[in-house]
């Protein structure tokens, strides 16, 4: 199956309005500063077109403003140049731009968390309670960088730069490229296979409260598609969760089983399986 373009698979996150209204100025110095790197770096590059063709701008003269033209321009280099190395120049301010961003971003995390360190429970979702407060100035303080790394083709940015240098815990091998993570109290281990528009959730919303809890899953797990684990579920090694299923808060999925169902249940052994389909 395929999601909607527009979803661009970002991780779960929610930002109450009251919140997002009460401090949307942090937002946008965040995002300006964020963009500094790049406007610096677009400046240095489109500076020659700009030195040379505004005064012919500004004279009206007959200007010819096809693109080779303009090219030619830029640093007076021949076309071939400017054209080859104008989209690497571009794809550099879209790196600096990510990583720059992803410096900022973890700058407040940390100035947040020292004003109040994030913890797992129940709270009470109102502004008054501290801990919900600052959960949802974590969660605004990464949409932009979110949205920075959906929109890119860069699979390592999805994983490096919004989940483990947050501190995530994501193993090696493990595809997660088109699921939804939560992108804190999450671990994943080594060799972990989460299939398309699955959704891994370390929060749950009921009423006027809020749960937060980690949800580990283990080693050499299968998840299959659009499945949904809700925070405090713990997957063992060797699991197998079949597509469509959902998991209660806190369960537990023993090693080398198969599960699935809404809520989820243990169907069989791994070994049984493998005699299943072996006896076809």
């Amino acid at each position: 199956m395929s999601s909607p373009t527009s979803t661009k698979l970002t991780p779960p996150i929610y930002v109450d309005p009251r919140i997002r209204r009460r401090f949307i100025w942090l937002y946008l110095i965040q995002i300006w500063i964020s963009l500094i790197p790049a406007a610096f770096l677009l400046f240095w590059i489109l500076y020659p077109w700009f030195i040379q063709i505004l005064p012919s701008i500004l004279n009206f003269p007959e200007i010819s403003w096809t693109l080779p033209n303009l090219l030619k321009k830029w640093w007076q280099y021949p076309t071939w140049v400017a054209v080859i190395f104008l989209p690497i120049l571009l794809g550099l301010v879209y790196v600096i731009t990510v990583i720059w961003s992803a410096c900022v971003t973890k700058i407040l995390h940390i100035l947040l968390n020292k004003l109040h360190p994030p913890k797992e429970g129940v709270f009470y979702r109102h502004p008054k309670d501290k801990d919900y407060l600052f959960w949802n100035l974590r969660n605004l303080t990464r949409i932009f960088l979110f949205w920075l790394n959906y929109s890119s083709p860069f699979i390592f940015f999805k994983k490096k730069f919004t989940f483990s240098f947050f501190g995530v815990r994501i193993g090696k091998n493990s595809e997660i490229n088109h699921t939804w993570i939560s992108p804190e109290f999450i671990e994943i281990g080594n060799n972990v296979i989460i299939g398309q528009s699955a959704a891994i959730y370390s929060y749950l919303i009921q009423g006027d409260k809020i749960l937060v809890a980690k949800t580990i899953i283990e080693d050499n797990v299968q998840i299959g598609p659009q499945v949904i684990l809700l925070p405090g579920t713990h997957v063992k090694e060797r699991t197998i969760i079949d597509g469509g299923s959902f998991s209660h808060p806190f369960t537990i999925m023993e090693e080398n089983s198969v599960y699935s169902g809404c809520p989820t249940e243990r169907k069989m052994s791994i070994s049984e399986l493998q005699k299943k389909i072996f006896q076809q």
